[in-house]
């Protein structure tokens, strides 16, 4: 059951399907990034240790790499959540969905954190979820 120290917090699952993109070629990485910013269109991108990489919506056209995966959807943490203060949360989600072998991605921000299930799922995660004591908009 959700803890007592994350009721405040809600989920908002977000209306974009989303795909992974790993570039092998730097410059058309920085030319997608470059776009993406232009367009203004929200985004997440990565660049470690030699890997370059985009989360970004699947209607997004920029480019077509092998190494593309489509069919993610998004869930936004919504609530007051200062910046290392909610140890744990992640956690919880992940392990509630993990008891149906619900593969989560997470992306942290500064001021929330994002995870993304595979679309085909979508439908268990939310009821998982709520179950577990989540309201879940969107």
């Amino acid at each position: 059951m959700l803890s007592e120290k994350y009721s405040h917090l809600k989920l908002q699952r977000m209306e974009n399907e989303f795909k992974y993109v790993l570039f092998e070629d730097t410059d058309m990485f920085n030319k997608a990034v470059s776009l993406l910013n232009s367009n203004n269109v929200d985004f997440f991108s990565f660049s470690f240790k030699g890997e370059k990489s985009l989360i970004c919506s699947a209607d997004e056209v920029f480019y077509s790499s092998p190494k593309e995966q489509n069919g993610w959807i998004g869930f936004k943490i919504i609530g007051e959540m200062p910046f290392g203060t909610v140890q744990g949360l992640i956690s919880t989600i992940s392990s509630c969905l993990m008891r149906e072998e619900i593969g989560v991605c997470v992306v942290s921000t500064f001021q929330t954190d994002l995870f993304l299930v595979k679309k085909d799922r979508a439908d268990k995660a939310i009821e998982l979820l709520k179950n577990d004591g989540w309201g879940i908009s969107g």
